[in-house]
């Protein structure tokens, strides 16, 4: 009984039924969204990452874009945080825990503190 919940959940739910499918057609055809593949997937994140910025932003109204540009001392801690001191707590870890850690574990951990944030979370930030 349980279990016949969750599938009609599954079932009805368009969101995850799309990724289901999508993770089934990556799996049947791993070669289509390759770089220089025939979804040509080098193009299609960049017009896709566009879109979701463009179409977010559309939404804004005059008054919050300039509520947004007043906002520039938020704007500094948040570019500070993400470009100097993510950065700097990676340093301080590998000093400290280098010689602990698998090398590859702390590129991984590299990657994450140097790297921006999502595209989720910058759309949820830029709202």
């Amino acid at each position: 009984m349980h279990a016949l919940k969750h599938f009609k959940r599954v079932v009805t739910d368009w969101f995850l039924c799309g990724m289901f499918l999508a993770t089934f057609l990556a799996w049947l055809f791993p070669g289509f969204g390759r770089s220089g593949g025939a979804m040509h997937a080098e193009y299609v994140i960049n017009v896709g990452v566009f879109l979701v910025f463009f179409l977010h932003g559309i939404n804004l109204s005059g008054e919050q874009i300039g509520q947004g540009l007043k906002s520039g001392r938020l704007h500094m801690m948040v570019q500070g945080f993400t470009f100097i001191v993510f950065p700097l707590l990676w340093w301080l870890a590998d000093t400290l825990l280098g010689n602990h850690v698998p090398a590859l574990l702390m590129l991984g951990f590299f990657y994450l503190c140097a790297l921006p944030s999502t595209i989720s979370s910058s759309v949820a930030l830029t709202g």
